[in-house]
C-alpha cells in the first residue's frame, strides 16, 4: 500500500504505542521537501492514461504467467558475492543505527533488510518477464543480476536515512517540546566542533576517543546532532556531514 501524507499525519497513522509492536517497522518512509513553486494549472499536458493502461496490461500479463505456474514454486537466488555484500552492508548498519537511535530502531533495520531482498525479487521477476523467461514453467530458480542487486541496495540505503528521520522526529517526539531549542550540552558541543565538515564512522570514533567520550555516549550525542538539533546529516552508511 502506498500512502502520501503531510509529516504530522504520520502520528495518526502510527501512534507512539505502535513503535514496539512491529507495526511501524513494517513501513518505509520517503520524505520530500515542500515545493513552494507555483505551477501553471492551465499548462497543457499529454494524456498519461493510455501510457499507464499499457503498463497495466504488461503487469497483468506477468501476473497471469506467474499464476499459471500453480504449485511450481519460484526461488530467487543471490550469488555468493551478493550474499557477502548483503551481510557486509547490514552487519555494521545494525549496531550503528541502534547506537544512534536506540535499541527500538533495531526492528526497523531488520525489516528494511527484508524489504531489500523483496525488492530484489520484484526486480528479478520484472527482468525475466521482459526477457521472456517466465513462460517456461519448468524453470523455478532465477538468479538476481548484479544490476538489480545494486539498484535495490541503493534504494534501501536512501530509505534507511528517511526512516530514521521519521522515527526520531515524528514517531518518537521528545516529551519536552522546549528541549529541541535548548543549547547543546557541553560534551555534545565539544564533539560537534571537533568533527570535520564531513566524516566517517571511523573518524567519529577516533574523535570521541581523543576527547575521552565513551563510545555509547558519543553515539547518543551524534544521534542528537542528527535528529534533535539537526546540525548533522547522515548522507550514507558510515558517512555524515555537517549542515550549512
Amino acid at each position: 500500500m502506498f500512502v502520501s501524507c503531510t509529516p504530522k499525519q504520520i502520528t495518526y497513522l502510527l501512534p507512539n504505542k505502535q513503535i514496539e509492536n512491529g507495526t511501524s517497522s513494517r513501513d518505509l518512509f520517503y520524505c520530500t521537501k515542500e515545493n513552494l513553486e507555483w505551477r501553471d494549472p492551465f499548462k497543457s499536458k499529454e494524456a498519461s492514461a493510455d501510457h499507464y493502461y499499457e503498463i497495466g496490461l504488461s503487469v497483468k500479463q506477468m501476473y497471469d504467467l506467474l499464476a499459471s505456474r500453480s504449485n511450481n514454486r519460484i526461488q530467487i537466488l543471490l550469488t555468493e558475492e551478493q550474499q557477502q555484500a548483503f551481510n557486509t552492508h547490514f552487519r555494521p548498519l545494525l549496531p550503528e543505527q541502534v547506537g544512534l537511535y536506540g535499541v527500538d530502531f533495531a526492528a526497523f533495520v531488520v525489516r528494511i533488510a527484508l524489504v531489500a531482498f523483496r525488492m530484489m525479487m520484484v526486480l528479478t521477476m520484472l527482468r525475466n518477464f521482459e526477457n521472456g523467461l517466465l513462460a517456461d514453467t519448468q524453470q523455478q530458480a532465477f538468479v538476481c543480476t548484479d544490476a538489480d542487486f545494486k539498484t535495490a541496495m541503493t534504494i534501501i540505503d536512501c530509505l534507511v536515512r528517511h526512516t530514521a528521520y521519521v522515527y526520531t522526529t515524528l514517531l518518537r517526539p521528545t516529551d519536552d517540546p522546549q528541549l529541541t531549542i535548548q543549547p547543546m550540552k557541553a560534551k555534545e558541543q565539544q564533539l560537534y566542533l571537533a568533527l570535520p565538515d564531513e566524516f566517517t564512522t571511523k573518524q567519529f570514533v577516533q574523535t570521541a576517543n581523543a576527547l575521552g567520550i565513551p563510545l555509547k555516549s558519543a553515539q547518543r550525542y551524534l544521534g542528537h546532532l542528527i535528529s534533535r538539533y539537526q546540525l548533522v546529516e547522515h548522507i550514507s552508511h558510515g558517512h555524515y556531514k555537517k549542515k550549512k
